[in-house]
């Protein structure tokens, strides 16, 4: 069994043509309420805890969902060609 705390850490990344980059801290902020909103749709709320940003709700993943950010390649592509 799988225990979660009950916020989980998130990193606001933007996607591009070669996977994910990081966001300016200006920038994460006019996107806030943007990405509360989205997250709001789903019943989940995007919480700023002073040190990082969490989500609280109902986050469910499997293992094939975790990219890895040294590759940006989906773990799910990284299994498949085991």
């Amino acid at each position: 069994m799988l225990l979660n705390p009950v916020d989980t850490p998130v990193l606001i990344l933007k996607s591009t043509l070669d996977g994910f980059t990081d966001i300016d801290e200006e920038k994460i902020e006019s996107i806030l309420p943007a990405a509360a909103f989205a997250l709001a749709k789903v019943h989940m709320h995007l919480v700023h805890s002073g040190f990082c940003y969490t989500v609280r709700g109902g986050l469910s993943y499997t293992e094939g969902d975790i990219i890895d950010f040294h590759t940006g390649i989906f773990k799910a592509k990284l299994l498949a060609k085991r």
